[in-house]
């Protein structure tokens, strides 16, 4: 779970952890926010991460927003720079090149599902 410290609808910190701030304060199972010592937190709900093609984007979240009276954090998907790109697909050869003879090649595929149809 994550938490903000909030002052009515402004965010004070993100994120925010009230154990850490609050060491001798008793939180009990399920806590979800509340005023503690002039200070309010709140639970935010982070959205799941959408799918992303590492070799050409990023999942990068949002500010924080107020949706249904809940904190949300929206994360959106972008896409990359042309040489951070470069770089991505340069650090993906190097990984490959060490394991080039663990890969199946499209003949052997070609040749694994003609087996595969066979038997099926």
């Amino acid at each position: 779970m994550q938490f903000a410290k909030i002052n009515g609808d402004v965010i004070l910190e993100f994120p925010s952890y009230p154990q850490r701030d609050h060491p001798q304060t008793s939180f009990g199972e399920g806590w979800t926010g509340g005023e503690i010592e002039g200070s309010t937190y709140v639970l935010v709900e982070i959205e799941d991460t959408p799918p992303t093609d590492y070799l050409t984007q990023d999942a990068v979240p949002q500010p924080l927003v107020k949706v249904n009276g809940k904190w949300v954090q929206k994360i959106k998907v972008v896409n990359i720079t042309s040489e951070e790109k470069a770089k991505r697909n340069a650090e993906k050869a190097k990984r490959d090149e060490g394991n080039i003879d663990r890969f199946l090649t499209k003949d052997e595929i070609k040749q694994i599902r003609k087996l595969l149809k066979a038997q099926g």
